[in-house]
């Protein structure tokens, strides 16, 4: 019998913070698939003012992709790697034969009188009304009429169309941030080839934090409610844990740290940047332990509750559950 990890509320169609719900089915068949690494090109450079700046940023992020496929990526074979807008052209020319993944800076937008009274006025950057800018201020670039809501990065896996995709926790994308999300798409694939009538949704219904209770959990400090107390803490997860700062959690990725368990604040898609989920993975393995989903009407013109966006006492009792959590 399954027990649920989570009350998911109203964003069960978020999982993974941006993701679609991947097949067993998907995963098998992308085994027999050649992968493309989708490279970032610099086609916004002419609305930029620090176009240096933006050129050494979009380099930095495709060599971090690079970097973390190249020495991570064993789910399938990796063919090469290219411009995505290249990539995707190939990949629908030939969909038996090439899957693509890439890193994707997505905004989404509203016009100022609100999107509920214009619903096309919300977009992400491919939609007829969003626009794809930097994250980095003195990149930005919006039309008058609209005003940029949310701000997220993801990694998507397209085969051709994109079948999954994990949000990074940067908007500037850092070789940690690469890894983690390269780790976890891989080790959901590896999860879900065990059955061809596996779904993710399904597999994040179940149990999987009992190894939390040997690990060392570290929560970046900046991530803590304010209010919260080390006694706050202890009284509320049991487990060993560490505050810590986002180098040392960078550092346990990086070094590939097996006996500890890193909690990650992801945006959530839709959410006009209220709503955030929490997620807890093995920055060694990628194993997802858990996934804290935000609940509520967030993304609502006029809200202005975070759900999520700190770490508070009833989080670290969600993460005991995940931890105590039995199939």
């Amino acid at each position: 019998m399954k027990k649920y990890l989570i009350v998911l509320g109203l964003c069960t169609s978020f999982i993974f913070a941006h993701g679609q719900n991947l097949t067993g089915k998907q995963a098998i068949d992308l085994k027999n698939k050649k992968l493309i690494i989708g490279l970032s090109d610099t086609w916004q450079i002419d609305k930029v003012k620090d176009k240096e700046g933006y050129k050494r940023d979009i380099e930095n992020q495709n060599n971090a992709l690079r970097n973390a496929i190249e020495k991570y990526w064993t789910f399938c074979v990796i063919d090469t790697f290219m411009m995505k807008s290249d990539a995707f052209a190939l990949a629908k020319k030939e969909p038996e034969k090439w899957a693509v993944i890439d890193i994707a800076l997505k905004v989404e937008y509203e016009n100022y009188g609100g999107w509920q009274t214009n619903p096309k006025a919300a977009g992400a950057d491919h939609s007829p009304t969003g626009i794809f800018r930097h994250p980095v201020d003195q990149y930005k670039y919006t039309p008058n009429q609209f005003a940029a809501t949310n701000e997220y990065c993801l990694m998507r896996l397209y085969a051709p169309e994109r079948i999954f995709s994990v949000g990074l926790p940067r908007k500037l994308v850092t070789q940690a941030d690469a890894i983690y999300g390269v780790k976890q798409i891989q080790y959901m694939l590896n999860e879900l080839a065990k059955d061809a009538k596996s779904e993710s949704n399904d597999w994040l219904d179940e149990c999987h934090g009992e190894a939390l209770k040997t690990k060392t959990l570290l929560i970046n400090k900046d991530d803590v409610d304010e209010d919260m107390t080390e006694a706050d803490m202890k009284v509320a997860y049991k487990y060993p844990f560490r505050i810590v700062s986002q180098d040392e959690i960078d550092d346990a990725i990086l070094k590939e740290t097996a006996d500890v368990a890193v909690v990650h604040l992801i945006n959530t898609e839709g959410s006009r940047g209220q709503a955030f989920s929490q997620f807890i993975t093995n920055p060694a393995s990628g194993e997802i332990y858990g996934v804290i989903m935000p609940k509520g009407g967030f993304g609502i013109q006029g809200i202005t509750i975070k759900w999520n966006a700190r770490i508070k006492k009833k989080h670290f009792e969600k993460i005991q559950s995940v931890a105590d959590c039995k199939n």
